[in-house]
């Protein structure tokens, strides 16, 4: 069953938030923070829409960046000065 969308966009902020903290240089694509950032109790319970709202959330926050990879694919980075 899901969860309400706030609820697990809110959820998932923390758990990236988290991730950051611990891997200041962490670097990954939105497939990639879904398998490896995010606690096993949160992958199976969250969208990938509300994965994409909180990774967009904490763009906005200034505590990841997006960059396009060579291979066009949108990887999400840790910033190292966030604002």
């Amino acid at each position: 069953m899901g969860v309400p969308d706030d609820k697990a966009v809110a959820e998932v902020e923390d758990a990236i938030r988290s991730h950051v903290a611990a891997n200041p240089r962490a670097a990954d694509t939105l497939q990639g923070i879904h398998d490896w950032w995010l606690p096993r109790r949160l992958r199976h319970r969250v969208t990938f829409e509300q994965l994409q709202s909180a990774v967009d959330a904490l763009a906005d926050a200034g505590l990841l960046e997006a960059r396009e990879g060579l291979d066009g694919e949108t990887l999400f980075l840790a910033r190292r000065d966030p604002r």
